[in-house]
């Protein structure tokens, strides 16, 4: 007779020595008491370090408790999930990837509101914390006072896609299981077709999935650029599964659906590689497909696309460079009824400016590569001086499957008689003017140091005196 647990943790394991001992540390010592309550479920994905001793350290130690599996050959991290959740026990299962944390009362506090919401929701999810050689706050990360259940139509922008921060109801996921032949955003597929069932999820706001970004440029989601694999057929896998379970269940790809997709399909286009000619046609025709069920809005919506993304996904989509057809409306820029990007999105920077008794020069970077016509100026109230545009040394451009779609620019502007006056940026475009914020570079280590309306030509952190 099989023990029960209160939660079943799944970590495939696969060349992970250095951070494993921390990771399973971070289950054993859950306030949620782990002799008790907890199952942890090792599978050895046939690593070629000491990660097997590792395990069997613990499998020794906590017999009651852990499960250990060493496959013979390797079979990929989905492979290794979905073996370790046929031999679950748990009442719930989570899925810990090998390099990770827990917080402490993680398992504790998701347990309490799945006891408060059993029947509404099949999982709860954490916001991630990125660590080790990134720290900051994962992107969508979700910003709650609170514990809550949010509802994938109202809540639309609150997309998941990693499954290791997520807790599922066992009894969810009896017909579910990774997709083996995919190798990238498996996981959100896996999250997504879930939580179609009931259409909700628990968001649990203070516990945290602590996320490692290795120094050493070997995990998965690190270097899935570089398997050509990932762009012919993952894809495609991801979302042909994604929108035949969506139509299924809501009769159309929802919103939340749609942004999801975008925001895998945005990585695409920041990718830094070549797609092999003789296979570049068949990829650009599926990609097509997708965006074209994608509406403008959520490609402009998700949250790790700049503007440049946005404006390559919508001319890549209507197959014309959309920059021809881009108009301001007070401070933002439309493509047909769709914000693509605004002027307060660091379109101008003050780097230099250098003074003489005669005039001051101020140069800087601009990043507004329209094909509408345009004038920037600056101005002290009283008179306008023009910034001449020059093209900006030593920046990639980024091009987009062989077009050119943003190119950062350069400027100057000479400014005669110079006295401690306040200037301001403005932009005039199709009979407007519109101010433009300026950031405020630090010379000194080269980083923003404010954004604000306007500047003053002798603030210290820019200014070179006598260099003209």
């Amino acid at each position: 007779m099989h023990r029960q647990f209160i939660i079943s943790v799944i970590i495939p394991v696969y060349n992970t020595e250095k951070y494993l001992d921390e990771t399973i540390q971070s289950v054993i010592n859950q306030s949620l008491d782990f002799r008790k309550n907890i199952q942890l479920i090792l599978v050895n994905d046939c690593s070629k370090d000491k990660s097997e001793e590792i395990c069997k350290k613990y499998y020794f130690l906590y017999r009651e408790n852990i499960k250990y599996i060493s496959l013979d050959h390797n079979c990929g991290v989905s492979a290794a999930r979905n073996i370790g959740k046929r031999m679950a026990d748990g009442k719930y299962i989570t899925f810990l990837d090998a390099d990770d944390l827990w917080s402490k009362e993680a398992f504790e506090k998701a347990v309490l509101f799945f006891e408060k919401h059993y029947d509404e929701i099949d999982f709860v999810s954490s916001n991630l914390m990125l660590f080790d050689a990134v720290n900051s706050e994962h992107i969508l990360n979700i910003d709650l006072a609170e514990n809550k259940i949010l509802d994938m139509f109202t809540d639309y922008s609150c997309i998941r896609t990693n499954c290791a921060a997520c807790i599922f109801k066992t009894e969810a996921l009896r017909d579910k299981i990774f997709d083996e032949r995919q190798h990238y955003w498996e996981d959100a597929k896996f999250i997504n077709c879930i939580l179609l069932n009931k259409k909700k999820f628990g968001m649990i706001a203070d516990s945290t999935y602590f996320y490692r970004k290795r120094f050493e440029l070997d995990s998965a989601t690190q270097t899935y650029e570089q398997n050509m694999n990932h762009y012919i057929n993952d894809l495609q896998l991801f979302f042909e599964d994604l929108y035949r379970e969506a139509t299924v269940q809501c009769g159309e790809l929802p919103a939340m659906m749609q942004l999801l997709t975008a925001y895998v399909v945005a990585y695409r286009f920041a990718d830094n590689i070549s797609i092999p000619e003789r296979e570049c046609e068949q990829y650009n025709r599926a990609l097509h497909k997708i965006l074209e069920c994608i509406d403008d809005r959520y490609l402009c919506e998700t949250k790790n696309a700049k503007k440049q993304i946005r404006i390559a996904m919508l001319s890549f989509k209507y197959r014309f460079d959309i920059r021809e057809k881009v108009y301001l409306k007070e401070s933002d820029f439309y493509f047909d009824s769709s914000k693509i990007f605004s002027l307060k999105e660091n379109i101008i920077s003050v780097w230099n400016v250098y003074r003489s008794d005669r005039y001051a020069q101020i140069e800087g970077k601009l990043s507004l590569d329209i094909k509408v016509k345009y004038e920037i100026i600056i101005t002290d109230g009283e008179a306008e001086y023009p910034c001449y545009i020059t093209e900006w040394l030593g920046e990639k451009v980024l091009n987009a499957y062989g077009n050119n779609i943003w190119r950062l620019k350069g400027y100057i502007a000479f400014i005669p008689n110079p006295r401690a006056s306040i200037l301001r940026f403005v932009l005039k475009i199709g009979g407007q003017r519109q101010t433009i914020p300026c950031c405020i570079i630090n010379k000194n280590n080269g980083r923003i140091q404010s954004i604000n309306d306007s500047f003053h030509i002798d603030e210290e952190i820019y200014k070179r005196e006598n260099q003209i």
